[in-house]
Parts: C-alpha cells; structure tokens; sequence
C-alpha cells in the first residue's frame, strides 16, 4: 500500500490542531479525562442516536459527530486524521 502524500500546509494545520485537542481534551490530564468522560456519555459514542423523533433523532446525532470529531483527534494517526479529513470533504 503506498503512502498518500499530503499538502504540507494541510499538515501542520491538522498537527496543530491535533495537539490543541490532545492538550484540551488529552487522558494524560485528569481534568481531559473527566470531560471526555462526560462528552462520550453527552455525546453518545458508543451508543446508537436513533429516536423515533425526527427532531429529537437529529439532535442527538449532531451531538455525536461532534462527539466523534473530538474522539478522531484524539485517537487517529496523523496520517488517519488527515485522510478522513480530505475524504469528509469531498
């Protein structure tokens, strides 16, 4: 499999936020455990956001992308981050 290569502006953008996170929202911090804690239960990652409420069903599911969002920049290589980026834009 070959390497995808990758603007290297776009880079250090997606670094630097990577690390803002990883410093805001990091488990080697004991308050960024706690939030991620609370974000994940909010948030519902690990759970289904389906509700039989259209609008209701919505919420929920705007709060888990955001939820994933912060777990993605947290969790994913460098390299996994900058590809689901450009592939989640397109």
């Amino acid at each position: 499999m070959s390497k995808k290569v990758f603007d290297p502006q776009f880079v250090a953008l997606v670094a630097q936020r990577k690390q803002a996170y990883e410093f805001a929202f990091g488990p080697q911090s004991a308050s960024g455990k706690i939030v991620m804690d609370d974000l994940s239960r909010f948030c519902r990652l690990s759970k289904s956001a389906f509700h039989e409420n259209d609008r209701v069903h919505a919420l929920l599911e705007g709060r888990r992308e955001v939820g994933l969002r912060v777990q993605d920049y947290l969790t994913l290589s460098l390299e996994e981050l900058c590809e689901k980026l450009i592939e989640g834009a397109k």
